[in-house]
């Protein structure tokens, strides 16, 4: 909001997608030490939200508590995860084979 006031303390899905795009495009700019960190940790925060369910699925809310909000995942949630993994992919087949630890 505004005022700076949460709405809702709980952590989505997509914006995790998005975090990890960003940080590998940065990487892919930068090739710095402390982006491929970031990197990493984008990807570590996308990963949360892919384990634990049956293959295919994935979570769309982690409440405070960091349990999983009941429910349905969101469908459309599909095509911004593709698109952060083919990041990682591209990025990855960027460097040769992964001869480089830049996104490992």
């Amino acid at each position: 909001w505004t005022d700076g006031t949460v709405k809702a303390a709980s952590g989505r899905l997509w914006p995790q997608t998005e975090y990890l795009k960003a940080a590998l495009a940065r990487l892919d700019r930068t090739g710095a030490a402390e982006d491929a960190v970031e990197a990493r940790s984008a990807h570590t925060a996308l990963l949360a939200f892919l384990e634990g369910v049956c293959p295919g699925a994935w979570h769309d809310r982690r409440l405070v508590d960091r349990s999983w909000a009941p429910g349905p995942s969101a469908a459309s949630s599909g095509y911004p995860i593709v698109c952060a993994l083919n990041e990682l992919i591209r990025l990855h087949a960027g460097d040769e084979g992964g001869h480089n630890d830049r996104v490992r």
